[in-house]
């Protein structure tokens, strides 16, 4: 009887654990864990837990392609270090059961700036998109590359 137990138990932990994986990107902590960003119509919003008082960091506008003029639709999004850039996840694309592989976006918020990452490469073809430690330099794989 106990070992139907054990079975069952890591059984719940597993659909918890890929339940969570699913959702990742939808609700971001900041670093202090004094509030949690995510995207609200468009906009990319903090918000005080305490007061459910939000604050618009990226303004939908802000988010708009330069060549296309299409507004994105983040898919997830990720802060550097000290919250002076944003690397955006768009026009998702399924790799078996995740959207892994899209279009990653670096958005510079002192300078008001969005900029395509590999812009020679075919639409939908970058994965894994991460900042360096230092939040200077971005990552990415295409191509296997």
């Amino acid at each position: 009887m106990t070992f139907i137990r054990i079975k069952i138990f890591l059984v719940f932990i597993c659909i918890a654990h890929f339940a969570g994986a699913q959702n990742s990107g939808r609700i971001n902590w900041t670093f202090d864990g004094n509030y949690y960003t995510m995207v609200k119509e468009g906009n990319i919003i903090r918000v005080d837990p305490n007061t459910e008082e939000e604050t618009i960091i990226i303004k939908k506008s802000q988010l708009t392609d330069p060549d296309s003029k299409n507004v994105l639709s983040p898919q997830s999004y990720e802060f550097n270090n000290n919250y002076t850039r944003v690397l955006i996840f768009t026009n998702t694309k399924k790799v078996w059961r995740y959207n892994t592989r899209g279009d990653y976006w670096l958005y510079d918020i002192f300078a008001n700036k969005l900029i395509k990452l590999g812009k020679g490469l075919a639409s939908q073809s970058l994965m894994f998109a991460k900042f360096s430690p230092d939040g200077k330099r971005i990552a990415y794989v295409s191509e296997h590359n």
